[in-house]
């Protein structure tokens, strides 16, 4: 019989066990993911959580640091150098500091750390109140603070030296938070009498292996939850994130290593450091700093001039610790600002431009609004934006950047490309409430043609976080991917300021670090500058060849009511822009003709810069607090009195008074002043008279027409008046236009005498849904508004030249308006045109309600065009689709016109941009009421002009462009002692081949000195209805004669690519054109 065998059991270093252990269950996701809130939560588990073991230490003895403070009068806001010098008192932790708006210094002493905490990785000073800048005892910016609020950054690493001797730290503290000092909400008035408690002035001693534990942890959270929950990727930081919340021990350092080590499986070995940040093709997705500081808005101008000095010196700080941010900044008042506040900062910013870490982008004095500034202001916004970044900087923008605008103007693309700029950067489309912009990444295209390569970022905000999220959105919300994957990710908070903070940094890291490690689906991020992100988008969307294409305007279907709140700061803006325009004419007229002028280039700078500075895009639409409209109303009255004395000097250089002539002064004649560049003619009262007179110079003696008036006016009944002329005949009732004749084609303008009448004012409720200064809501058009009828009238003027019509009105117990009719004499109409004039002077004390005053005609038309700069948008009057019934309001500049082929009218103002045109009928939009965030806003007196223009020719056919302008630059008397006075136009001259090219619209928009030469000015010209042109530059010989001609960008430079046939012109379609002339002496 044979023995058993023998068998041994295999070996194993781990073998399975045969019997069962501790008896684990299924997988209860949503449990275990709900639980990750608990590990990070500062709420009721605090003392057991991570939370517990984030600090060494806390101190806040006398023994280790000791308070005092300077508090300013009168809300005043001193500079460290005048600060220092004042009597500091005693402070403490738990002091209130006040009011709103106030000011606050204090000298912060460290006389010593405690000696435990000597070899300790970092030691910090924790001081919170609202906003606060951090300087070294002799002055120099260190780092911003910002307490109370998710942007919170109260923690200041101390120097080096403070841990060894005593150390002086001053701090300038701002009473207002990050958004301002809403009354319950940041967008509400604010509240003026606001106190806040300095609820921490202490040294902590954090402990930075747990506040590197808390960043992993945070981002293995957001990989478990947002990544696709069915991936093994999301499955991977669950279980790495349960197992360290397994693996934490209270009060134990080792178990915060160990669950450091858990980490590195997911999140990988690198992501404490620049390294993680490996060179890989496969990145799309560009991470930039930014800091979008509204210029004013919730806060006034004088609190942004801190915030900019705040933000900039945290980064700054941030640079230093980590060294893969680059950090981009527009706005080159910002940049001047920062010059002459902060000095010793400004120099360590220059730096790194040099290093390339601090990038000057947007090539704009400010980040303006696109839609309400004149052409010639966006020009100015690139020029004075562009030579400062050069000067300052030592360098000039290629990318021009608008995050927040209210939308964007249809020759935008053509004057940026004109700057110098060729790249684009908003989201602010991403806002729409009606309809989905379409794309992410595309060419667009202004109404010429030029194109220019635009970037929204898929994230859809100029002010993310840096969470995990935004990296995902980054890929998952791209519209444009089939044709450039590549998308840029702007972080750091805004508005406000504040900008990146050290969070934002290390949550990036982990990003990449898990991309690299073990979440491949993860889009991989990496650090650049906004120029080099959109140079490798256009090397990889092949040039552009590859991006779809958006033609015109890009229209914001948000925010519609800023064409029409602050109605006095619109009516300002585009009365200093009429002043400027004519200061620059007459001023280079000066230069070149008297050579005792000396023209004043500095003087007007800083009058433009006013202007533009007033274009900021929350300032000029009105979505402004009080106190900065208290400010923008100062600063238009100074520009517009010091832009009357220096137009009144170059006058008088050139021998003309700013008066009219007397009868009693016999050696004193009448001339007449033109600001614009073609002959003119207008009823004007000379010596006490109206007379038609005409204008064939832009100095020169006045010409009486001798054609006797034929304008009269008949009162039918106390409430009806008859005026007419030979182009018209009005019937006027109730303060509307019952009918409109046409004489000279036998029209009627509206349908019949039943039909709602012209010039009719309405009434609406404007309650939006949020965002009272700067929305209005398609829901107003629904519910009737209340109709407007005068309670007196009178016949104002009756003369053979102009009669008028008054009319009173009672808007309500509140508000009142006066309006008149006037219709001159048909001698004055151009061939084909006829023109009643209207003005108002409104007495508003309204609440949310929408004042405008409609036009029912009865053309019929698909389109109708309003005025943009430098061209028309055409938009449509019907509301097939969603994308039309979303521009139920509409921007528009000196006029709107709806035509037929034959037959048109436009309406015509002098200080209003919101418009609409719905069927047949014209409405202009007047004034708001709304009470956010600035309770008062258009609160008062307002006076106004606009105008009916009917042209029987189609809008191409007609002189609508000309019309507008001469509507807003009036004729106006002066007085001479001079019997050969004559100061000549520079014209625009159609040549015979182009007579039938509607040459007239070639128009001569802008007069000026040469930036770098005296003997030289720039002529700005512009094609303003589709057609092209071929025009001659007429230019006196009293100029001199011009040596050298050529084409120039809007900067100025001489376009080398192009040559111009002096003097004659070929222009395009919609092109603006720059032309330098160089006179001889």
């Amino acid at each position: 019989m044979g023995g058993a065998t023998r068998r041994e059991c295999p070996s194993s270093s781990q073998p399975y066990a045969r019997y069962g252990g501790r008896i684990r269950g299924p997988e209860i996701r949503h449990i275990d993911t709900d639980r990750l809130d608990q590990f990070r939560s500062t709420g009721e588990f605090r003392d057991v959580n991570l939370m517990s073991m984030m600090e060494h230490g806390r101190v806040d003895d006398t023994k280790f640091l000791s308070l005092e403070v300077y508090s300013p009068s009168n809300l005043e806001r001193p500079l460290f150098k005048d600060a220092v010098k004042n009597q500091f008192c005693p402070a403490k932790k738990g002091q209130s500091f006040g009011p709103s708006w106030s000011t606050h210094w204090f000298r912060v002493t460290i006389h010593q750390v405690p000696e435990e905490w000597k070899k300790l990785e970092r030691i910090q000073l924790e001081f919170d109140l609202p906003e606060a800048m951090v300087y070294s005892e002799d002055g120099e910016p260190l780092q911003g603070l910002t307490g109370g609020s998710e942007a919170r950054r109260v923690d200041f690493i101390l120097t080096d030296g403070a841990r060894s001797k005593k150390t002086v730290y001053y701090i300038e503290a701002a009473m207002n938070g990050l958004s301002g000092l809403g009354q319950g909400s940041s967008i509400q008035p604010p509240d003026q009498n606001r106190y806040f408690t300095l609820d921490s002035a202490d040294l902590v001693a954090p402990n930075m292996t747990a506040v590197r534990l808390s960043y992993d942890f945070w981002i293995l959270k957001d990989l478990a939850r947002e990544l696709p929950q069915n991936g093994f990727e999301s499955h991977e930081a669950l279980a790495a994130a349960t197992k360290i919340m397994n693996t934490f021990q209270r009060g134990d350092q080792a178990s915060l290593d160990a669950c450091r080590k858990i980490a590195d499986k997911v999140l990988g070995p690198q992501r404490d450091s620049a390294a993680v940040y490996k060179p890989d093709d496969s990145v799309y997705v560009t991470a930039i700093g930014n800091c979008h500081i509204d210029t004013a808005w919730l806060w006034p101008f004088a609190e942004t001039r801190r915030k900019i000095g705040r933000s900039w010196a945290s980064q700054i700080d941030l640079m230093e610790r980590y060294p893969e941010h680059v950090f981009a900044c527009s706005q080159a008042q910002q940049f001047k600002w920062m010059q002459q506040d902060y000095p010793k900062l400004a120099n360590k910013i220059a730096r790194k431009i040099k290093d390339g870490q601090f990038e000057p982008i947007g090539g704009s004095w400010v980040e303006m609004d696109s839609n309400l500034p004149s052409g010639e202001s966006l020009v100015r916004q690139f020029l004075f934006g562009q030579r400062l970044y050069e000067k300052q900087c030592g360098r000039r923008c290629k990318v021009a950047w608008l995050p927040d605008s209210f939308g964007y103007s249809s020759q935008f693309p053509q004057l940026a490309r004109l700057a110098g700029m060729d790249y684009f950067f908003t989201q602010k489309l991403s806002w729409n409430n009606i309809n989905t912009f379409p794309n992410t990444t595309m060419n667009w295209q202004a109404l010429d043609g030029t194109q220019i390569l635009t970037h929204m970022t898929p994230n859809e905000t100029y002010t993310s976080n840096a969470d995990l999220g935004d990296v995902i959105r980054s890929q998952s919300q791209h519209k444009s991917l089939t044709e450039a994957k590549d998308s840029l990710l702007v972080f750091g908070f805004g508005d406000g300021g504040g900008g990146p903070h050290k969070d934002m940094f290390e949550k990036l890291r982990r990003c990449r670090g898990a991309a690299n490690t073990n979440a491949p689906s993860l889009p991989k991020i990496k650090f650049n500058t906004v120029e080099r992100f959109f140079s490798d988008l256009e090397r990889n969307c092949n040039g552009g060849k590859d991006l779809r294409t958006w033609v015109g305007e890009l229209y914001f279907e948000f925010h519609r009511g800023t064409y029409t709140s602050q109605a006095l700061t619109k009516k300002n803006n585009r009365n200093a822009e009429r002043m400027l325009h004519e200061l620059e004419w007459f001023g280079s007229a000066a230069a070149l003709c008297v050579k005792t002028y000396t023209y004043p280039r500095k003087a007007i700078e800083a009058l433009w810069e006013d202007v533009l500075l007033c274009q900021f895009h929350d300032v000029l639409p009105g979505s402004c607090i009080e106190m900065v409209y208290n400010d923008v109303h100062k600063m238009h009255a100074k520009v517009l009195q010091k832009g009357v004395v220096l137009i009144d000097e170059a006058l008088s250089a050139l021998g003309v008074s700013n008066s009219v002539a007397s009868d009693t002064v016999q050696t004193r004649r009448d001339v007449i002043i033109n600001s614009l560049p073609w002959d003119r003619s207008a009823i004007l009262e000379v010596r006490g008279q109206l007379e038609l007179v005409h204008s064939r110079s832009s100095l020169g003696s006045l010409t009486v027409g001798d054609k006797l008036g034929d304008v009269r006016v008949e009162q039918l009944n106390d409430r009806a008046y008859m005026l007419e002329n030979s182009d018209v005949r009005l019937h006027i009732e109730d303060g509307a236009i019952r009918v409109f004749y046409d004489v000279k084609t036998d029209r009627m303008l509206h349908g019949d005498t039943i039909s709602k009448p012209l010039n009719q004012f309405v009434l609406f409720e404007d309650q939006p849904l949020n965002w009272q200064a700067w929305d209005v809501e398609i829901y107003h058009l629904d519910k009737e508004p209340r109709v407007l009828k005068p309670y007196a009238s009178r016949i104002l003027l009756k003369s053979s030249h102009r009669v008028t019509i008054e009319f009173e009105y009672k808007i309500s117990e509140v508000s009142s308006m006066v309006n008149t009719i006037s219709l001159d004499s048909s001698a004055v109409n151009k061939p084909k045109h006829c023109q009643v004039n209207f003005e108002c002077k409104v007495d508003w004390h309204e609440n949310k309600s929408f004042l405008k005053v409609e036009f029912p005609t009865n053309l019929h038309a698909n389109e109708a065009r309003y005025e943009t700069q430098f061209g028309v948008n055409t938009r449509p009057t019907h509301r097939n689709t969603t994308w039309d019934a979303a521009k139920f309001e509409v921007c528009c500049h000196k006029f709107a016109d709806l035509s037929e082929a034959r037959y048109g009218l436009a309406i015509l103002n002098d200080s209003k941009y919101g418009f609409a045109t719905l069927g047949s009928n014209m409405t202009l939009s007047l004034l708001r009421a709304p009470k956010a965030p600035d309770a008062t806003a258009d609160m008062g007196m307002h006076q106004f002009r606009y105008a009916m223009l009917t042209h029987a020719t189609s809008f191409e056919g007609s002189d609508v462009t000309r019309l507008a302008a001469e509507f807003n630059n009036p004729l106006r008397l002066a007085a001479t002692d001079q019997t050969d006075l004559l100061v000549q136009q520079i014209a625009l001259v159609p040549l015979p081949d182009a007579r039938e090219n509607h040459t007239d619209h070639v128009i001569l928009d802008t007069i000026k000195l040469s930036e770098d030469n005296d003997r030289a000015i720039v002529l700005r010209i512009y094609e303003a209805i589709g057609a092209g042109g071929h025009v001659r530059i007429s230019v006196p010989t009293q100029f001199g004669r011009v040596r050298h001609s050529c084409l120039v960008n809007l900067l100025e430079d001489e376009c080398l690519d192009r040559g111009l046939c002096f003097p004659d012109v070929k222009i395009r379609p919609f092109e603006v054109l720059s032309i330098k002339l160089v006179l001889d002496d």
